[in-house]
């Protein structure tokens, strides 16, 4: 079946590269990249899915369902996989793999390739970094088998497909005040995992960093200071924090500014 969805599997776990691949049908061909999926077989008698032992759990490459293991040739120096004649549909990774791995996926599978990452459990922070990478799934481990192919199908699609858990991240709600009152502008909207923070409270924070005055800060955003003391005690009540230093340190080790900046990356008419 020359159709079927190529997913590449970069994941550390081999009881869940192997629940994997048990899990899909027949619609899917699940390649691992360092030949990982089967155990106890030499690339040569497994290559491209080929085994002589019927015996073994991954005879002549299928799954109990039907799913096709295909075995490839790691990937380096942007040669692809060890299949040139067609790029990766989906590459489905984890944690370990977005951290060490997800600035060569591009170059390995190419640009058409759909990213989707797996996790034990949502972290707003390993999302940002999941996006800023172009990924279009973040599924969880605990998802039904059912909603899992399913996420594959649509992420092949183009669909976007997200936890449950992001929407109470990010609310599409802007306030609905503005003007000298402390209140943001109505376009703006929440920063994704930061709720109660604002575009303009990322600035405000990188300038604080940068040992600016509520005097400079003023200036340098267009705003009256009185303004600006507005913004500073609401900020340090969201992040209960008492002083303009520790504010500084939290906004170092939160990566605030990186969204604030992903944030305007993607509005910027």
């Amino acid at each position: 079946m020359s159709d079927r969805i190529r997913v590449i599997v970069h994941n550390q776990s081999r009881l869940l590269r192997e629940s994997i691949l048990n899990i899909l049908d027949d619609c899917f061909e699940v390649i691992d990249p360092q030949s990982r999926l089967v155990t106890g077989l030499s690339p040569k008698t497994m290559w491209n899915g080929r085994t002589n032992s019927a015996a073994d759990r991954y005879s002549d490459g299928f799954s109990a369902r039907g799913a096709v293991a295909t075995l490839e040739a790691p990937p380096g120096n942007g040669s692809g996989t060890g299949n040139p004649d067609r790029s990766a549909d989906i590459v489905l990774f984890d944690l370990a793999s977005l951290k060490t791995d997800a600035w060569n996926f591009r170059s390995w599978y190419g640009e058409q390739a759909k990213l989707a990452m797996i996790a034990d459990e949502f972290s707003a922070h390993h999302m940002r970094m999941a996006l800023r990478f172009g990924v279009r799934g973040y599924l969880l481990n605990r998802m039904a088998p059912a909603a899992f192919v399913l996420s594959l199908r649509l992420i092949h699609a183009g669909e976007p497909v997200v936890p449950e858990e992001c929407f109470d991240y990010f609310s599409p709600t802007a306030l609905r005040r503005g003007g000298e009152d402390g209140a943001m502008a109505q376009h703006e909207t929440e920063l994704l995992g930061y709720p109660g923070l604002y575009p303009r409270h990322a600035r405000i924070l990188k300038l604080i960093m940068d040992g600016c005055s509520n005097k400079e800060i003023a200036r340098e955003m267009l705003m009256t200071e009185d303004l600006v003391k507005l913004h500073v005690r609401h900020i340090m009540q969201t992040i209960n924090v008492r002083n303009r230093t520790q504010a500084a340190l939290w906004a170092a080790q939160s990566g605030i500014i990186q969204e604030m900046e992903y944030f305007l990356e993607r509005t910027a008419p």
